[in-house]
């Protein structure tokens, strides 16, 4: 099926691709704030801005069927994936500033629940002191 799409047709198959849907709501309310927003951004009346994100990262091997195939002449040469039942993760919380510096990262201990206290811990601990 594949061969007369591409051979006859000239088409090609693809992904479907995921975005995130906009309502007209938050269209609206960026339409409003984007031009403030920048205006402050350009005339430098907002000062340094610091943008910050924690992340979790998951240490296990992700592996799709379909798409992490393996060539190989025998299945024996196929290397195994180990899975485990409690993925392991690492968190990591950075920092990034209007004018280009960029925070150390920030290692956040595994298993640890993040609440108001301990994010506002890790913001004063580290954030505040690469500020200053």
């Amino acid at each position: 099926m594949s061969r007369a799409v591409t051979w006859n047709l000239g088409m090609t198959n693809y992904v479907r691709q995921r975005r995130h849907l906009l309502t007209a709501k938050a269209k609206a309310i960026r339409a409003e704030r984007y031009p403030k927003l920048l205006s402050s951004i350009k005339h430098q009346r907002a000062g340094k801005l610091v943008f910050v994100n924690g992340k979790t990262f998951i240490v296990d091997a992700e592996v799709n069927r379909r798409n992490s195939r393996v060539i190989a002449y025998n299945p024996s040469d196929v290397p195994f994936v180990f899975e485990t039942k409690n993925l392991v993760s690492v968190m990591v919380f950075g920092a990034v500033a209007s004018d280009g510096s960029v925070m150390d990262l920030h290692f956040i201990e595994s298993g640890l629940k993040i609440g108001t206290k301990i994010y506002l811990d890790i913001l004063k601990n580290s954030l505040l002191l690469w500020m200053e």
